[in-house]
């Protein structure tokens, strides 16, 4: 109140005003994401908790109101959301991945040098198991009846005929370089040691080729992104088996492509395809500035082993991923899992478990710092950020609303600066 007495002593009635607490900064918001599939590029991300009384931000954009539908992008990599309240207050950013869309066609196909070189069956896209030497004559067909590689006077040439004899000069080996001249496999063999082709630019390039030209497979398509390109198994012995999981026996393959960074940034975007050419132009001698035969060599050979036998892609990973460091790690946690890396620094505990839609995070910890707190499917995939900020030491209650697409098993990750504790949670029948 202020009141006001003039100089003869008369006094005013009060004024009144009232002073509002000071806003307090809001949480960063929880999200979760639907990843781009093969049919449909574009990602949404959902905010998850509260959006009442709040304006949104973008990857740092603007502030403005919330989307009904969410947001929605096309672009891969990470991004960021932050919320501001009516007092003005900013969040701490809320941060996720989209990953890049998968190949269209569902399963993908590559074979090993090793394949071509032996007995054994394998499977193609729409004809079933088959010997070796027929998947050679079948990409051999599918090229025409002729593979070409090089150029001229740096040049190797297959013919459908040649394939028992391509098949008895594999797997090669030996230093990785252009070829010295042109050669076949009637007049002109290209060097040999012990029988075996003894550049292994040659051999890795010979064996993407046919993999690329195995009738129907969409693997000449498949874009390259940086990251450790993560596959999957199909589940069971049929060449047209869905995929499996890491809760049914599957197996991962996770392989960065190149540690070269001028190497990656040339492929970044590009496909299985435009890595063939690159490879091709590089036994003609022709090579990127700053990208070696080896390097090449050794990004063909991760595209040869990651889809082999048939696999599914799971995404492009940060870190290598396979399903002994999650699901294999997680399942030896009881459900209502209290471990913590760093003992009695660090719990996370779930309530209820098994969920339906909503579940309790409650944390525990020791020390303050900053915390993130993730959630993945079983295969590894990140499904959404539910918490990122500041924590104070104590005990720290998040409630989080679970999309009813996260189906199954769940795997929880809490972080507070470099200690981490995981669980699992699951959804009820």
């Amino acid at each position: 109140t202020i009141s006001a007495m003039n100089q003869a002593g008369c006094m005013s009635g009060n004024a009144t005003a009232t002073v509002n607490a000071q806003p307090s900064a809001p949480v960063a918001p929880a999200t979760s994401v639907t990843q781009p599939t093969c049919s449909n590029a574009t990602a949404t991300i959902t905010v998850t908790s509260s959006t009442t009384g709040l304006t949104f931000s973008f990857d740092q954009g603007a502030y403005g109101a919330y989307p009904s539908t969410g947001y929605t992008t096309t672009t891969t990599g990470n991004h960021t959301i932050s919320v501001r309240n009516d007092g003005g207050c900013t969040s701490g950013m809320a941060t996720f991945t989209v990953n890049a869309a998968p190949a269209c066609g569902g399963m993908l196909f590559t074979y090993t040098q090793g394949f071509y070189h032996g007995t054994g069956m394998g499977c193609t896209p729409n004809d079933g198991a088959m010997t070796a030497v027929k998947v050679i004559q079948r990409a051999l067909q599918n090229m025409g009846g002729q593979l070409y590689l090089g150029a001229p006077k740096a040049s190797f040439t297959v013919n459908y005929g040649d394939a028992g004899k391509l098949q008895s000069i594999m797997p090669g080996g030996g230093k990785a370089g252009k070829l010295m001249g042109d050669y076949n496999l009637n007049s002109n063999y290209p060097p040999l040691k012990n029988g075996r082709i003894s550049n292994v630019l040659l051999s890795q390039t010979i064996t993407l080729a046919l993999n690329v030209n195995i009738p129907n497979n969409a693997l000449g398509v498949f874009k390259l992104q940086d990251g450790y390109l993560t596959t999957m198994t199909k589940s069971g012995s049929s060449c047209t088996a869905p995929a499996a999981t890491c809760a049914n026996g599957g197996s991962m393959s996770s392989l960065k492509i190149t540690n070269n960074s001028t190497l990656m940034n040339l492929l970044k975007g590009k496909t299985v395809n435009d890595l063939l050419q690159m490879a091709n132009q590089a036994l003609a001698g022709v090579l990127p500035k700053g990208v070696s035969y080896d390097d090449i060599s050794g990004a063909v050979d991760v595209i040869n082993q990651s889809f082999d036998g048939g696999r599914y892609f799971v995404a492009y990973n940060s870190t290598q991923t396979t399903c002994s460091s999650t699901y294999v790690s997680a399942r030896l946690s009881t459900i209502n899992e209290r471990q913590a890396v760093s003992k009695d620094q660090v719990t996370v505990t779930t309530n209820p478990n098994p969920f339906n839609d909503k579940v309790t995070f409650s944390i525990n910890s020791t020390v303050s710092g900053n915390a993130v707190l993730n959630l993945y499917d079983v295969m590894g995939v990140k499904l959404a950020t539910i918490y990122q900020g500041y924590i104070s030491a104590g005990k720290l209650l998040i409630n989080y609303n679970v999309p009813s697409n996260f189906r199954g098993t769940l795997i929880y990750t809490l972080t507070v600066d470099n200690m981490t504790t995981n669980g699992k949670m699951i959804r009820a029948k």
